[in-house]
């Protein structure tokens, strides 16, 4: 998880460092831009497609690492 911890906060471009608990939506980046970066990490990263239907239900970092090693 740490890996993807650190590939997040680089798609964001987030100066603080994004543990699993933090929420998404409390992050500045975290927009419709933010979300454009995070798909395409994680098409790039992991093979895997998300749709902002994936990405709107999700609260914590760590629900999208579920949804991305889960698949999407």
């Amino acid at each position: 998880m740490e890996e993807f911890l650190e590939k997040l906060a680089e798609a964001l471009d987030e100066e603080t460092p994004i543990c699993a608990d933090t929420v998404l939506f409390e992050l500045e980046t975290w927009d419709s831009l933010g979300a454009l970066a995070v798909a395409a990490m994680a098409k790039e990263a992991f093979g895997v497609t998300l749709h902002a239907e994936d990405i709107a239900g999700l609260e914590r970092a760590r629900d999208l690492f579920d949804r991305l090693t889960r698949g999407a």
